[in-house]
Protein backbone atom coordinates (compact mmCIF):
# COMPACT_ATOMS: atom_id res chain seq x y z
CA UNK A 1 0.00 0.00 0.00
CA UNK A 2 3.01 2.45 0.94
CA UNK A 3 4.37 2.30 -3.06
CA UNK A 4 0.85 3.16 -4.19
CA UNK A 5 1.72 7.16 -3.81
CA UNK A 6 5.35 6.37 -4.66
CA UNK A 7 4.61 4.74 -7.93
CA UNK A 8 1.60 7.14 -8.87
CA UNK A 9 4.34 10.26 -8.45
CA UNK A 10 6.81 8.59 -10.74
CA UNK A 11 4.30 8.17 -13.50
CA UNK A 12 2.60 11.74 -12.90
CA UNK A 13 6.03 13.98 -12.39
CA UNK A 14 7.21 13.88 -15.80
CA UNK A 15 3.77 15.62 -16.92
CA UNK A 16 3.70 17.98 -14.06
CA UNK A 17 7.25 19.28 -14.73
CA UNK A 18 6.61 18.69 -18.84
CA UNK A 19 5.43 21.63 -20.61
CA UNK A 20 2.23 20.86 -21.22
CA UNK A 21 1.68 21.84 -17.85
CA UNK A 22 3.43 24.81 -17.85
CA UNK A 23 1.43 28.24 -18.75
CA UNK A 24 -0.87 29.43 -21.36
CA UNK A 25 -4.60 29.35 -22.83
CA UNK A 26 -6.00 25.97 -21.62
CA UNK A 27 -3.11 24.37 -19.62
CA UNK A 28 -5.31 23.32 -16.86
CA UNK A 29 -7.40 21.30 -18.63
CA UNK A 30 -4.11 19.92 -20.37
CA UNK A 31 -2.77 19.05 -17.26
CA UNK A 32 -5.50 17.03 -16.45
CA UNK A 33 -5.48 15.25 -19.41
CA UNK A 34 -2.14 14.53 -19.54
CA UNK A 35 -2.28 13.11 -16.04
CA UNK A 36 -4.78 10.46 -16.68
CA UNK A 37 -3.22 9.79 -20.05
CA UNK A 38 -0.12 8.86 -18.00
CA UNK A 39 -1.86 7.16 -14.85
CA UNK A 40 -4.16 5.16 -17.72
CA UNK A 41 -1.23 3.76 -19.60
CA UNK A 42 0.79 3.00 -16.63
CA UNK A 43 -2.10 0.71 -15.70
CA UNK A 44 -2.10 -0.55 -19.22
CA UNK A 45 1.22 -1.28 -19.61
CA UNK A 46 1.99 -2.64 -15.82
CA UNK A 47 -1.22 -5.36 -16.66
CA UNK A 48 0.77 -6.62 -19.82
CA UNK A 49 3.90 -7.31 -17.91
CA UNK A 50 2.50 -8.55 -15.67
CA UNK A 51 0.71 -11.23 -17.72
CA UNK A 52 4.22 -11.19 -19.26
CA UNK A 53 6.47 -12.26 -16.45
CA UNK A 54 3.76 -14.93 -14.82
CA UNK A 55 4.26 -18.19 -15.55
CA UNK A 56 2.11 -20.36 -18.15
CA UNK A 57 -0.17 -22.18 -15.20
CA UNK A 58 -0.72 -18.92 -14.00
CA UNK A 59 -1.41 -16.46 -16.81
CA UNK A 60 -5.04 -17.24 -17.36
CA UNK A 61 -5.54 -15.77 -14.09
CA UNK A 62 -3.30 -12.46 -14.40
CA UNK A 63 -4.91 -12.24 -17.29
CA UNK A 64 -7.98 -11.57 -15.14
CA UNK A 65 -10.08 -8.79 -16.62
CA UNK A 66 -7.47 -7.92 -19.37
CA UNK A 67 -9.94 -6.89 -22.14
CA UNK A 68 -11.98 -4.53 -19.88
CA UNK A 69 -8.78 -2.83 -18.80
CA UNK A 70 -7.38 -2.43 -21.93
CA UNK A 71 -10.67 -1.30 -23.19
CA UNK A 72 -11.14 1.64 -20.22
CA UNK A 73 -7.60 2.67 -20.48
CA UNK A 74 -7.49 2.67 -24.42
CA UNK A 75 -10.03 4.91 -24.47
CA UNK A 76 -8.57 7.03 -21.71
CA UNK A 77 -5.46 7.54 -22.87
CA UNK A 78 -6.68 8.30 -26.37
CA UNK A 79 -9.63 10.47 -25.50
CA UNK A 80 -6.95 12.22 -23.21
CA UNK A 81 -4.24 12.48 -25.65
CA UNK A 82 -6.97 14.24 -28.38
CA UNK A 83 -8.54 16.36 -25.53
CA UNK A 84 -5.02 17.97 -24.68
CA UNK A 85 -3.34 18.32 -28.46
CA UNK A 86 -6.84 18.75 -30.32
CA UNK A 87 -9.46 20.92 -28.48
CA UNK A 88 -7.45 22.29 -26.15
CA UNK A 89 -4.14 23.23 -27.92
CA UNK A 90 -5.76 22.95 -31.55
CA UNK A 91 -2.20 21.70 -32.88
CA UNK A 92 -3.53 18.53 -34.37
CA UNK A 93 -0.69 19.33 -37.05
CA UNK A 94 0.97 22.14 -36.02
CA UNK A 95 4.74 21.77 -35.20
CA UNK A 96 6.07 18.76 -33.98
CA UNK A 97 2.95 18.21 -31.16
CA UNK A 98 0.55 17.22 -33.36
CA UNK A 99 2.57 14.11 -35.21
CA UNK A 100 3.63 12.97 -32.16
CA UNK A 101 0.09 13.05 -30.56
CA UNK A 102 -0.52 10.97 -33.93
CA UNK A 103 2.14 8.66 -33.24
CA UNK A 104 1.46 8.04 -30.44
CA UNK A 105 -2.19 7.15 -30.76
CA UNK A 106 -1.66 4.63 -33.90
CA UNK A 107 0.97 2.48 -31.60
CA UNK A 108 -1.24 2.52 -28.73
CA UNK A 109 -4.11 1.30 -31.14
CA UNK A 110 -1.55 -1.82 -32.59
CA UNK A 111 -0.56 -1.98 -29.09
CA UNK A 112 -4.32 -2.77 -28.34
CA UNK A 113 -4.85 -6.04 -30.37
CA UNK A 114 -1.27 -7.12 -30.22
CA UNK A 115 -0.39 -9.44 -28.04
CA UNK A 116 3.35 -10.72 -28.52
CA UNK A 117 4.53 -7.66 -29.97
CA UNK A 118 2.29 -5.55 -27.05
CA UNK A 119 5.21 -4.65 -24.84
CA UNK A 120 7.52 -3.50 -27.34
CA UNK A 121 4.91 -1.59 -29.13
CA UNK A 122 3.57 0.30 -25.25
CA UNK A 123 7.50 0.68 -24.84
CA UNK A 124 7.53 2.91 -28.28
CA UNK A 125 4.06 4.89 -26.78
CA UNK A 126 6.17 5.71 -23.67
CA UNK A 127 8.72 7.07 -25.18
CA UNK A 128 6.65 9.05 -27.65
CA UNK A 129 4.43 10.16 -24.55
CA UNK A 130 8.12 11.42 -22.86
CA UNK A 131 8.67 13.50 -25.79
CA UNK A 132 5.63 15.20 -26.16
CA UNK A 133 5.67 15.86 -22.64
CA UNK A 134 8.31 17.64 -23.05
CA UNK A 135 8.20 19.58 -26.49
CA UNK A 136 6.22 22.73 -25.86
CA UNK A 137 2.62 22.56 -27.49
CA UNK A 138 2.65 26.12 -30.45
CA UNK A 139 -0.25 27.24 -28.45
CA UNK A 140 1.98 28.51 -25.64
CA UNK A 141 3.54 31.02 -28.17
CA UNK A 142 0.56 32.75 -28.76
CA UNK A 143 0.02 35.77 -26.91
CA UNK A 144 -1.94 35.33 -23.49
CA UNK A 145 -3.27 37.14 -20.81
CA UNK A 146 -2.40 37.27 -17.46
CA UNK A 147 -5.93 34.91 -16.76
CA UNK A 148 -4.50 32.77 -18.92
CA UNK A 149 -0.76 32.57 -18.12
CA UNK A 150 -1.79 32.12 -14.60
CA UNK A 151 -5.27 30.05 -14.70
CA UNK A 152 -5.33 28.57 -17.89
CA UNK A 153 -8.63 30.48 -19.17
CA UNK A 154 -10.79 34.33 -19.13
CA UNK A 155 -12.47 34.79 -16.09
CA UNK A 156 -15.85 37.33 -15.87
CA UNK A 157 -16.64 38.82 -12.23
CA UNK A 158 -19.14 36.58 -10.43
CA UNK A 159 -22.60 36.63 -10.67
CA UNK A 160 -25.02 34.70 -8.49
CA UNK A 161 -26.27 32.76 -11.73
CA UNK A 162 -22.70 32.82 -13.24
CA UNK A 163 -21.49 31.25 -9.83
CA UNK A 164 -23.93 28.83 -9.28
CA UNK A 165 -24.40 27.31 -13.04
CA UNK A 166 -21.63 25.53 -15.21
CA UNK A 167 -18.39 26.98 -15.21
CA UNK A 168 -14.95 25.75 -16.38
CA UNK A 169 -14.76 22.18 -16.24
CA UNK A 170 -12.26 20.24 -14.01
CA UNK A 171 -11.80 17.46 -15.96
CA UNK A 172 -9.71 15.46 -13.39
CA UNK A 173 -12.60 15.77 -10.94
CA UNK A 174 -15.68 15.30 -13.82
CA UNK A 175 -13.75 11.90 -14.53
CA UNK A 176 -13.33 10.90 -10.93
CA UNK A 177 -16.94 11.98 -10.31
CA UNK A 178 -18.25 10.52 -13.46
CA UNK A 179 -16.25 6.96 -12.54
CA UNK A 180 -17.32 7.20 -8.98
CA UNK A 181 -20.96 6.88 -10.22
CA UNK A 182 -20.65 4.83 -12.69
CA UNK A 183 -18.72 2.39 -10.32
CA UNK A 184 -21.56 2.46 -7.40
CA UNK A 185 -24.04 2.07 -9.77
CA UNK A 186 -22.76 -0.90 -11.10
CA UNK A 187 -22.27 -2.72 -7.94
CA UNK A 188 -25.56 -1.70 -7.01
CA UNK A 189 -27.15 -3.33 -10.18
CA UNK A 190 -25.52 -6.65 -9.83
CA UNK A 191 -26.79 -6.70 -5.96
CA UNK A 192 -30.10 -6.34 -7.13
CA UNK A 193 -29.93 -8.80 -10.22
CA UNK A 194 -28.76 -11.91 -8.01
CA UNK A 195 -31.38 -11.08 -5.48
CA UNK A 196 -29.98 -8.82 -2.96
CA UNK A 197 -31.31 -5.85 -1.31
CA UNK A 198 -29.03 -2.68 -0.87
CA UNK A 199 -30.99 0.35 0.78
CA UNK A 200 -31.91 2.80 -1.74
CA UNK A 201 -30.94 5.85 0.98
CA UNK A 202 -26.94 5.18 0.80
CA UNK A 203 -27.20 4.87 -3.26
CA UNK A 204 -28.95 8.38 -3.15
CA UNK A 205 -26.12 9.18 -0.37
CA UNK A 206 -23.61 8.14 -2.63
CA UNK A 207 -25.20 9.98 -6.20
CA UNK A 208 -25.88 13.03 -4.22
CA UNK A 209 -22.03 13.25 -3.27
CA UNK A 210 -20.84 12.61 -6.56
CA UNK A 211 -22.73 15.12 -8.09
CA UNK A 212 -21.98 17.66 -5.38
CA UNK A 213 -18.09 17.32 -5.88
CA UNK A 214 -18.74 17.43 -9.77
CA UNK A 215 -20.45 21.06 -9.14
CA UNK A 216 -18.32 22.39 -6.61
CA UNK A 217 -14.93 21.98 -8.74
CA UNK A 218 -16.86 22.59 -12.38
CA UNK A 219 -19.12 25.00 -11.77
CA UNK A 220 -18.70 28.83 -11.41
CA UNK A 221 -17.81 28.54 -8.15
CA UNK A 222 -14.59 25.93 -8.81
CA UNK A 223 -13.88 28.14 -11.37
CA UNK A 224 -13.44 31.26 -9.32
CA UNK A 225 -11.95 28.71 -6.18
CA UNK A 226 -8.50 29.47 -8.48
CA UNK A 227 -8.86 32.77 -8.53
CA UNK A 228 -10.21 34.46 -5.56
CA UNK A 229 -9.41 32.87 -1.56
CA UNK A 230 -12.79 33.68 -0.81
CA UNK A 231 -14.35 30.98 -3.60
CA UNK A 232 -11.31 28.67 -2.50
CA UNK A 233 -12.76 28.44 0.68
CA UNK A 234 -16.02 28.15 -0.25
CA UNK A 235 -15.17 24.94 -2.48
CA UNK A 236 -12.63 23.70 0.61
CA UNK A 237 -15.84 23.51 2.50
CA UNK A 238 -17.65 21.84 0.55
CA UNK A 239 -14.84 19.35 -0.50
CA UNK A 240 -14.00 18.63 3.43
CA UNK A 241 -17.11 18.69 5.44
CA UNK A 242 -20.05 17.92 2.94
CA UNK A 243 -18.83 15.61 0.28
CA UNK A 244 -16.81 13.24 2.40
CA UNK A 245 -20.19 13.00 4.89
CA UNK A 246 -22.31 11.88 2.00
CA UNK A 247 -19.53 9.64 0.41
CA UNK A 248 -18.76 8.06 3.90
CA UNK A 249 -22.80 7.30 4.16
CA UNK A 250 -22.71 5.45 0.79
CA UNK A 251 -21.14 2.57 2.30
CA UNK A 252 -19.07 2.21 -0.95
CA UNK A 253 -16.73 -0.28 0.61
CA UNK A 254 -19.08 -2.60 1.92
CA UNK A 255 -20.85 -2.43 -1.65
CA UNK A 256 -17.77 -3.56 -3.33
CA UNK A 257 -17.09 -6.48 -0.97
CA UNK A 258 -21.16 -7.74 -1.46
CA UNK A 259 -20.35 -6.95 -4.86
CA UNK A 260 -16.92 -8.59 -6.25
CA UNK A 261 -16.41 -11.66 -6.78
CA UNK A 262 -14.53 -13.38 -3.32
CA UNK A 263 -11.45 -15.21 -5.57
CA UNK A 264 -8.02 -14.94 -3.93
CA UNK A 265 -6.20 -12.66 -6.54
CA UNK A 266 -8.85 -10.47 -7.47
CA UNK A 267 -9.88 -6.80 -6.48
CA UNK A 268 -12.11 -7.75 -3.50
CA UNK A 269 -9.05 -9.67 -2.26
CA UNK A 270 -6.64 -7.02 -2.75
CA UNK A 271 -9.51 -4.35 -1.02
CA UNK A 272 -9.37 -5.99 1.97
CA UNK A 273 -5.36 -6.11 2.23
CA UNK A 274 -5.81 -2.48 1.67
CA UNK A 275 -8.02 -2.41 4.87
CA UNK A 276 -6.21 -4.65 6.71
CA UNK A 277 -3.15 -2.43 5.48
CA UNK A 278 -0.89 -1.08 8.50
CA UNK A 279 -0.91 2.65 7.18
CA UNK A 280 -4.43 2.25 7.16
CA UNK A 281 -4.77 1.52 10.71
CA UNK A 282 -2.28 4.48 11.33
CA UNK A 283 -4.52 7.39 9.05
CA UNK A 284 -8.09 6.22 10.72
CA UNK A 285 -6.79 6.26 13.86
CA UNK A 286 -8.96 8.94 16.14
CA UNK A 287 -5.96 11.06 16.99
CA UNK A 288 -4.17 11.18 13.69
CA UNK A 289 -7.73 11.43 11.31
CA UNK A 290 -8.54 15.04 13.87
CA UNK A 291 -5.47 15.86 13.56
CA UNK A 292 -5.00 15.94 9.93
CA UNK A 293 -8.79 17.00 9.34
CA UNK A 294 -7.90 20.18 12.17
CA UNK A 295 -4.49 20.44 11.91
CA UNK A 296 -4.74 20.59 7.96
CA UNK A 297 -5.94 23.83 7.88
CA UNK A 298 -3.31 25.90 9.77
CA UNK A 299 -0.50 24.07 7.87
CA UNK A 300 -1.87 24.89 5.22
CA UNK A 301 -3.04 28.55 4.92
CA UNK A 302 -1.01 29.94 8.14
CA UNK A 303 2.42 28.87 6.27
CA UNK A 304 3.47 29.37 3.28
CA UNK A 305 2.29 26.33 1.36
CA UNK A 306 -0.97 27.78 0.56
CA UNK A 307 1.02 31.12 -1.24
CA UNK A 308 3.58 28.50 -2.94
CA UNK A 309 0.52 26.25 -4.56
CA UNK A 310 -1.50 29.15 -5.96
CA UNK A 311 0.79 29.03 -9.19
CA UNK A 312 0.40 25.87 -10.12
CA UNK A 313 -3.44 23.98 -11.42
CA UNK A 314 -2.00 20.86 -10.23
CA UNK A 315 -1.18 22.21 -6.87
CA UNK A 316 -5.24 23.03 -6.63
CA UNK A 317 -6.00 19.30 -7.57
CA UNK A 318 -3.92 18.30 -5.14
CA UNK A 319 -5.44 20.50 -2.72
CA UNK A 320 -8.60 19.25 -3.08
CA UNK A 321 -7.62 15.62 -3.40
CA UNK A 322 -6.34 16.74 0.34
CA UNK A 323 -9.01 18.48 1.30
CA UNK A 324 -11.55 14.95 0.17
CA UNK A 325 -9.27 12.45 1.74
CA UNK A 326 -9.01 13.81 5.27
CA UNK A 327 -12.45 14.82 5.73
CA UNK A 328 -13.17 11.15 4.37
CA UNK A 329 -10.97 9.51 6.96
CA UNK A 330 -12.56 11.99 9.37
CA UNK A 331 -16.37 11.01 9.16
CA UNK A 332 -15.74 7.53 8.65
CA UNK A 333 -14.99 6.26 11.93
CA UNK A 334 -18.05 8.80 13.12
CA UNK A 335 -20.82 8.24 10.96
CA UNK A 336 -19.60 5.85 8.13
CA UNK A 337 -21.67 2.76 6.96
CA UNK A 338 -18.32 0.87 6.30
CA UNK A 339 -16.80 -0.87 9.16
CA UNK A 340 -13.72 1.31 10.37
CA UNK A 341 -10.54 0.00 10.78
CA UNK A 342 -10.62 1.24 14.26
CA UNK A 343 -14.43 0.70 15.13
CA UNK A 344 -15.45 3.70 17.78
CA UNK A 345 -18.48 3.15 20.20
CA UNK A 346 -21.07 5.58 19.59
CA UNK A 347 -19.83 7.46 22.88
CA UNK A 348 -16.23 8.26 21.24
CA UNK A 349 -17.75 9.31 17.99
CA UNK A 350 -19.69 11.71 19.27
CA UNK A 351 -16.41 13.17 21.31
CA UNK A 352 -14.13 12.91 18.20
CA UNK A 353 -16.69 15.31 16.90
CA UNK A 354 -17.14 17.46 19.38
CA UNK A 355 -13.31 17.93 19.90
CA UNK A 356 -13.42 18.97 16.08
CA UNK A 357 -15.45 22.00 16.21
CA UNK A 358 -13.63 24.79 18.73
CA UNK A 359 -10.48 24.17 16.06
CA UNK A 360 -12.86 24.52 13.00
CA UNK A 361 -14.41 27.66 14.61
CA UNK A 362 -10.86 28.96 15.63
CA UNK A 363 -9.56 28.42 12.22
CA UNK A 364 -12.60 30.48 10.57
CA UNK A 365 -12.07 33.66 13.47
CA UNK A 366 -8.12 33.43 12.77
CA UNK A 367 -8.75 34.32 9.16
CA UNK A 368 -11.11 36.94 9.47
CA UNK A 369 -8.86 38.61 11.81
CA UNK A 370 -5.68 38.63 9.90
CA UNK A 371 -3.68 41.75 8.75
CA UNK A 372 -2.42 40.18 6.24
CA UNK A 373 -3.26 38.77 2.96
CA UNK A 374 -2.10 35.08 1.94
CA UNK A 375 -0.84 34.98 -1.52
CA UNK A 376 -0.91 38.67 -1.79
CA UNK A 377 1.75 38.40 -4.93
CA UNK A 378 -0.70 35.62 -6.61
CA UNK A 379 -3.47 37.33 -6.08
CA UNK A 380 -2.12 41.11 -6.78
CA UNK A 381 -0.60 39.84 -10.02
CA UNK A 382 -4.27 38.47 -10.99
CA UNK A 383 -5.39 41.76 -10.49
CA UNK A 384 -8.94 41.32 -11.05
CA UNK A 385 -10.99 44.42 -10.87
CA UNK A 386 -13.68 43.30 -9.28
CA UNK A 387 -11.60 42.45 -5.80
CA UNK A 388 -10.24 45.89 -5.51
CA UNK A 389 -9.63 44.86 -1.21
CA UNK A 390 -7.59 41.49 -1.19
CA UNK A 391 -7.40 41.62 2.83
CA UNK A 392 -11.78 41.88 3.04
CA UNK A 393 -12.14 38.87 0.00
CA UNK A 394 -9.96 37.11 2.50
CA UNK A 395 -11.84 38.03 5.94
CA UNK A 396 -15.26 36.83 3.63
CA UNK A 397 -13.64 33.57 3.23
CA UNK A 398 -12.93 33.11 6.73
CA UNK A 399 -16.62 33.99 7.55
CA UNK A 400 -17.50 31.36 4.94
CA UNK A 401 -15.21 28.66 6.84
CA UNK A 402 -16.21 29.57 10.23
CA UNK A 403 -20.15 29.72 8.80
CA UNK A 404 -20.54 26.89 6.83
CA UNK A 405 -18.79 24.36 8.76
CA UNK A 406 -20.85 24.42 11.42
CA UNK A 407 -24.25 23.14 9.52
CA UNK A 408 -22.42 19.71 8.43
CA UNK A 409 -21.44 19.55 11.58
CA UNK A 410 -24.53 19.76 13.34
CA UNK A 411 -25.83 16.90 10.21
CA UNK A 412 -23.28 15.00 11.07
CA UNK A 413 -24.39 15.14 14.66
CA UNK A 414 -27.85 14.22 14.14
CA UNK A 415 -26.81 11.68 11.33
CA UNK A 416 -24.49 9.87 14.60
CA UNK A 417 -27.32 10.35 17.34
CA UNK A 418 -29.86 8.46 14.23
CA UNK A 419 -27.54 6.02 14.09
CA UNK A 420 -26.84 5.53 17.67
CA UNK A 421 -30.55 5.03 18.65
CA UNK A 422 -30.84 2.60 15.95
CA UNK A 423 -27.89 0.58 17.27
CA UNK A 424 -29.58 0.55 20.78
CA UNK A 425 -33.04 -0.33 18.98
CA UNK A 426 -31.32 -3.58 17.80
CA UNK A 427 -29.72 -4.20 20.79
CA UNK A 428 -32.89 -4.09 22.33
CA UNK A 429 -34.31 -6.32 19.85
CA UNK A 430 -31.69 -9.07 19.80
CA UNK A 431 -31.50 -9.13 23.52
CA UNK A 432 -35.45 -9.46 23.12
CA UNK A 433 -35.05 -12.63 20.85
CA UNK A 434 -32.16 -14.16 23.14
CA UNK A 435 -34.63 -13.61 25.75
CA UNK A 436 -37.59 -15.36 23.98
CA UNK A 437 -35.23 -18.58 22.92
CA UNK A 438 -34.28 -19.47 26.70
CA UNK A 439 -37.22 -18.28 28.74
CA UNK A 440 -35.15 -14.95 29.74
CA UNK A 441 -32.87 -17.05 31.34
CA UNK A 442 -31.02 -13.91 32.41
CA UNK A 443 -33.65 -12.00 33.67
CA UNK A 444 -34.49 -15.08 36.04
CA UNK A 445 -30.79 -15.62 37.18
CA UNK A 446 -30.83 -11.67 38.32
CA UNK A 447 -34.17 -12.12 40.43
CA UNK A 448 -32.76 -14.96 42.02
CA UNK A 449 -29.32 -13.60 42.91
CA UNK A 450 -31.12 -10.60 44.59
CA UNK A 451 -33.48 -12.85 45.96
CA UNK A 452 -30.55 -14.90 47.64
CA UNK A 453 -29.38 -11.21 48.73
CA UNK A 454 -32.18 -10.42 50.64
CA UNK A 455 -32.08 -13.71 52.20
CA UNK A 456 -29.12 -13.28 53.51
CA UNK A 457 -29.77 -9.91 55.02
Amino acid sequence: MGAVPLAALAVVAPVLTGQVASAGAGHDVATDAAVLAAVAGAVWFGLLVLEALVPGPDRAAAARGRPVVLVVAGVTVAGSVVVEVVLVRGAWLAGVHGPLALVLLVLLGVAAVARRQALVLLTGAAGVAALLAGEPAPALAAPTTIQDTLLGYPLDAPTVLGVLGPGRLNLLWAVVALVLTGAYLAGAWRLRRRGDAWPPGRTGAWLVGCALLLWATSSGLGSHAMATFSSHMGVHMLLSMLVPVLLVLGGPVTLALRALPATPDGPRAWLLSLLDAPLARVLTHPLVSLALFVGSFSALYFSPLYALALPYHWAHQLMFTHFLLTGALFFWPIIGVDRAPRPLPHLGRLALLLAAMPFHAFFGVALMGAGTVIGEQFFGQLALPWVPDLLADQHLGGGIAWASGEVPLLVVVIALLVQWSRADQRDATRRDRHADRDGDAELAAWNAMLADLARGR
